[in-house]
């Protein structure tokens, strides 16, 4: 290998595993499985909670930390072979069907606002902006201060607010041009169907 290129994929790997977004973090799975899965999981663990915590409620009243924590368990185990083995831009598409096979459309429904807004990422043109979106976004709760992203990304306070700022607006354009919430749903909608 040229000294160049191993170069290369030295500062690749290096590259945080925080930072990258969903379809860099399962093209990533190839060299380094472990970590991958364990940052899609730490992005993705808080909404498949409030899934999770909704199914139990309405199926096993009432909740119990242990059972919800279980089915959260089982919805990352039923992921890991799918998790890099499709398309890596549609590995959201993917989770979402685990999350309707192992707990239900109600409980998936629970989460979905915030999931869908995760989908159109892909299409974000500016790498700065969908990085940092995809930071805000990875668990699906609700933005993180821009003071947070600045010192994890390393710009200053009014840099990250700019980056932030502009970042939403391309993403609401993304949306309001590209997408209607009905079609994000279908894309999710359809992997279930083609399985069945």
């Amino acid at each position: 290998m040229p000294l160049f290129q191993t170069i290369y994929e030295m500062f690749k790997r290096k590259t945080s595993l925080d930072r990258l977004p969903f379809e860099e973090l399962a093209e990533r799975y190839e060299s380094e499985p472990v970590a991958a899965f364990e940052e899609f999981v730490r992005r993705m663990k808080l909404l498949v909670f409030q899934a999770a915590l909704d199914f139990v409620r309405r199926a096993h009243p009432p909740a119990s930390d242990a059972e919800v924590e279980e089915m959260v368990l089982k919805v990352f185990e039923d992921f890991t072979p799918e998790f890099a083995s499709g398309e890596p831009s549609m590995v959201l598409v993917r989770f979402a069907a685990a999350i309707r096979r192992v707990l239900d459309d109600d409980a998936f429904e629970a989460i979905a606002t915030r999931y869908y807004r995760q989908l159109p990422l892909y299409y974000v043109k500016d790498d700065q902006q969908r990085r940092f979106l995809s930071a805000l976004y990875q668990d699906g709760v609700g933005p993180t201060p821009a003071e947070d992203m600045a010192q994890r990304f390393q710009v200053t306070d009014d840099e990250a607010r700019r980056i932030i700022r502009d970042g939403n607006r391309s993403l609401q354009d993304v949306i309001e041009s590209d997408f209607t919430e009905d079609e994000l749903r279908e894309m999710t909608e359809d992997r279930i169907r083609r399985r069945h």
